[in-house]
């Protein structure tokens, strides 16, 4: 071989590279199965080495504590707010919500304006304390760890596009715009994912949202808000206006500081596998930061997660038959932990095409004669969450469980395995050539 490549020219070489010597013995190997199944036995198969990479296989290192160095030694870009409950407190809209709120306790319970304007005051500080994330290094570090060992023993693999989690870094690094990641929503693990991912490949770590229902789980809620959640109570939203009017001052101050920042559009999880309808609750108070100048632009990220099989999935059938859905404990969360040494399969993250609202804002606001109105606010707010829920549904990857199940119900009486693999193999070649992304399926 090194008589043969002596007799190249430099430019032959460029087009014929046959050094041995900088072969990557695992891609020839993987490149190799790869040919002989598709082109020898003509079946369907994965291109092994594109720019989807297996995020288990990033770190592997089998010495002892290997993997707690590994944790020890990654980098956690995080953008803390300093004075953060003064800034908040010191707010107009803070001050005049406290104000409102205190007089109707004069009018109504016959307060003191001192005593009722103390009272509110206090309240706001305590929606203050329970809803910002004060973030601990050494929590995450370790929830990193935990995480890491976690996620490798439930799934098989886990698989990210290369070329847009760079883009994503490009933004971070040359652009000043905050970055909000709205990921699809199919289990509580979506976000945990998530986190764990920018952990990995040392991105700013997430602001992340929440969902209120982890607040019944005792120890969770302090250890999550210590790696950054901050929580959503819809219900204290939608009728409380103090604590909208907080929540809406500290997600702006995050925004305005280019922190990452993390929520579900579907406000929900989708126990159907199909994605919701938006929730504009929180989308809407990332919009008013541009219509209101608070921020020049924000880029908004899509994610679809794809699972073979979903941790919780099995309590969904019932939940859609209309059993009560129960509230998360610590006790449930370890009931959960037997289900680690079940495989799940593969996960499939799609990080979606950025989308930079700023000139749908604009053209927006002209069409309402240049004003901010509510009604032109909503507007923008419709189309951004549709072109968002647009780019999570072309991220889906239709998954073997999908097929499998597919092929099953329209073999009610029964199928052979042969036949079972033969027509799901034609199935996913048909979607495929759709233009449509298969997973799990070799």
């Amino acid at each position: 071989m090194k008589k043969l490549t002596s007799w190249l020219s430099p430019e032959e070489k460029k087009i014929f590279y046959v050094d041995i010597a900088d072969m990557d013995p695992s891609k020839f190997i993987q490149l190799n199965n790869y040919g002989l199944q598709k082109y020898i036995l003509k079946e369907h198969a994965e291109y092994p080495i594109k720019s989807n990479t297996n995020l288990l296989t990033i770190h592997q290192d089998e010495q002892y504590f290997g993997d707690v160095r590994w944790v020890l030694k990654q980098q956690m870009p995080i953008k803390p707010i300093s004075e953060i409950h003064s800034k908040i407190l010191s707010s107009s809209r803070v001050l005049k919500a406290i104000n409102y709120e205190a007089e109707q306790l004069m009018q109504k319970q016959g307060m003191s304006a001192e005593k009722a304007r103390t009272q509110v005051r206090a309240e706001a500080e305590k929606v203050i304390k329970d809803l910002i994330a004060e973030v601990k290094v050494p929590v995450m570090r370790s929830m990193a760890y935990t995480l890491h060992k976690f996620f490798k023993s439930l799934y098989e693999k886990i698989s990210l596009n290369m070329e847009m989690l760079e883009e994503i870094r490009a933004i971070e690094k040359d652009s000043e715009v905050p970055i909000v990641l709205l990921p699809t929503h199919r289990s509580y693990i979506d976000f945990l994912l998530i986190s764990y991912v920018f952990f990995v490949y040392r991105l700013r770590l997430p602001n992340f949202v929440a969902d209120e229902a982890i607040l019944q789980a005792n120890m969770l809620p302090l250890i999550i808000k210590s790696c950054g959640a901050f929580f959503f109570q819809k219900s204290n939203y939608r009728n409380s206006t103090l604590y909208r009017i907080v929540f809406d001052k500290y997600l702006e101050l995050l925004l305005r500081q280019g922190s990452t920042i993390e929520f579900f559009i579907e406000g929900t999880r989708s126990r159907t596998g199909k994605i919701l309808a938006p929730d504009f609750d929180i989308l809407n108070v990332v919009l008013d930061s541009i219509v209101f100048e608070k921020v020049p632009d924000v880029c908004l990220i899509p994610l679809t997660v794809n699972y073979e099989k979903v941790l919780e999935g099995d309590t969904f059938p019932g939940e859609l038959l209309g059993e009560e859905v129960l509230a998360e404990t610590l006790w449930r969360v370890i009931k959960v932990l037997p289900k680690m040494k079940v495989n799940h399969g593969r996960v499939y993250i799609e990080i979606c095409k950025p989308l930079f609202p700023r000139e749908i804002v604009s053209q927006t606001q002209l069409q309402f004669g240049g004003n901010k109105s509510q009604e032109m606010r909503r507007e923008c707010v419709k189309v951004v969450g549709r072109e968002i829920i647009r780019r999570l549904t072309n991220g889906v990857v239709v998954m073997s469980t999908a097929l499998v199940s597919s092929v099953l119900l329209m073999h009610r009486k029964g199928i052979s395995e042969d036949d079972l693999i033969k027509t799901v193999n034609e199935l996913a070649k048909y979607i495929i050539k759709k233009g449509h992304k298969v997973g799990g399926v070799n």
